[in-house]
């Protein structure tokens, strides 16, 4: 994998982002791997990866793996997992 997309960019400055629903995560996945994305790297500031139970963690990968990316990473930057 050459480059992977970096999801917290889509984190509104300054603020918390609401979970995004599964429309719009596809549509980030989709065109991540239009630019040219290989993978992404999942932020729990865009969508709280840590909180998901383990069937959301497979849906969540299923949606990745349907844009044709890989989940290359997590970003977990000041997230402590409680």
């Amino acid at each position: 994998m050459r480059w992977s997309f970096a999801t917290i960019v889509l984190v509104p400055p300054g603020r918390p982002a609401a979970p995004p629903p599964a429309a719009r995560r596809a549509e980030a996945f989709a065109r991540a791997a239009a630019a040219g994305f290989e993978g992404v790297e999942l932020s729990p500031r865009w969508y709280d990866v840590v909180a998901l139970p383990a069937a959301g963690l497979r849906e969540l990968a299923a949606e990745v793996a349907a844009a044709g990316l890989t989940v290359s990473g997590l970003n977990l930057n000041r997230v402590i997992p409680t």
